[in-house]
């Protein structure tokens, strides 16, 4: 009786301790503290040297160095037995050296260390064609990997697994990005799993969050197949709408840092959903946005520029000169011209309306052409940038 009790004792005055003990452990298990980093290493045989391998959680580069070499390709390449998904800057090498990135169809646990195989095939000068197997071990160094695919030879970029980034913080980490897709995590480790997008990096870190009709969102399925939708929590301070086949553009600037927690189309089916006002020439407050500071969906623009707007009679609009009747599936009227060189009269010639700015076919996508040169639903096409 009185062991039992004295181990009761001892649990009640020591056992806190005991619990924070295991808790430190375990985080210290989890930063790999007890797992000390292992160095990477990568061999192959001769006329070729490996020069570096690094792990990623989701892909390895390896960084080859070739001598008196036609050329070569590395037609295969696993990780811990398992292939890529994708190999980039591969095929029919020439350079004398040559960075060679694997994409994981699985991405690798935090610290795990790796074992790497790739297989290389290569002509030589004097046209004899061989076969050799190289091999790797190393750690995953805990970052995302992301491959730029519109420049030749493809580049890579590696950024921290934990870090919340857009396509701004990737190009204020990187100056020298070129326009492109890319993999982005808006909220760090939260909820929100990394995903892509496309980046304007030439114009100062745009994300390219939705392309498609200007006009009603439950219409947004009737485009050419060109449509990108994007929300994912992403945060901004500038909107731009860009007309894709006219000279007309538009940004505005949010009161406070907005988050974007709906897809642009779906901000504006919350738009069509506001109720007309009994005055009619009063306007339906600006769409606004959900702020980052306390998820409410009150942050506009600046200066009462708005991108999406709604007036009592049924009208509602994306930047001028888009006006659309929520009634009316494909009607639409062309407000203010100046600045988008388009004139009524190209404008009239698609159809309808007894108004040279009104138009009544804009629901068509047919091959005839006006003065525009475009089939209406090409004419209303539109990308729209947060950053």
């Amino acid at each position: 009786m009185k062991r039992g009790q004295s181990a009761m004792e001892f649990l009640m005055t020591y056992g806190w301790a005991i619990l924070v003990v295991l808790i430190v452990l375990s985080g210290l298990f989890y930063l790999g503290v007890f797992s000390p980093k292992i160095s990477s290493t990568c061999l192959i045989e001769a006329p070729f040297i490996c020069k570096d391998i690094k792990i990623a959680d989701n892909g390895v580069l390896l960084y080859l160095k070739q001598n008196n070499v036609e050329t070569y390709t590395v037609t295969d390449m696993k990780i811990n037995g398992e292939s890529c998904e994708e190999l980039f800057n591969n095929e029919d090498v020439t350079f004398s050296e040559q960075e060679v990135y694997c994409i994981l169809s699985n991405d690798l646990d935090r610290n795990a260390k790796a074992s790497i195989t790739f297989d290389v095939s290569y002509n030589t000068k004097s046209g004899l064609n061989h076969n050799i197997v190289g091999e790797g071990n190393g750690q995953n160094e805990n970052e995302l990997m992301m491959v730029n695919e519109l420049v030749e030879p493809n580049k890579v970029i590696f950024v921290d697994e934990n870090e919340d980034y857009s396509c701004k913080v990737l190009l204020d980490s990187f100056p020298d990005l070129e326009d492109g897709n890319y993999i982005i995590d808006p909220d760090g480790e939260g909820v929100v799993s990394p995903f892509e997008v496309y980046c304007d990096m030439v114009n100062g870190g745009w994300t390219l969050i939705y392309h498609g009709l200007c006009t009603s969102a439950a219409r947004v399925d009737r485009t050419t197949g060109n449509i990108i939708e994007v929300s994912g929590g992403i945060e901004f301070d500038d909107m731009k709408i860009d007309a894709v086949n006219w000279d007309y553009s538009g940004t505005r600037t949010t009161t406070e840092t907005a988050k974007l927690e709906l897809t642009f189309s779906g901000y504006f089916e919350w738009l069509f959903s506001q109720p007309d006002d009994p005055r009619p020439d009063d306007p339906l407050p600006d769409v606004k946005f959900h702020s980052v500071d306390d998820g409410e969906q009150d942050v506009q623009f600046i200066s009462l520029g708005y991108m999406l707007q709604g007036y009592n009679n049924g009208w509602r609009r994306i930047l001028p000169p888009f006006y659309v009747h929520d009634s009316q599936d494909d009607y639409m009227y062309l407000g203010s011209l100046s600045g988008t060189g388009i004139n009524y009269e190209d404008w009239y010639d698609y159809g309808g309306g007894g108004n040279p700015r009104y138009n009544t076919q804009m629901n068509r996508n047919t091959p005839e052409e006006s003065g525009l040169g475009l089939t209406p639903i090409e004419f209303q096409t539109i990308k729209v940038w947060v950053r």
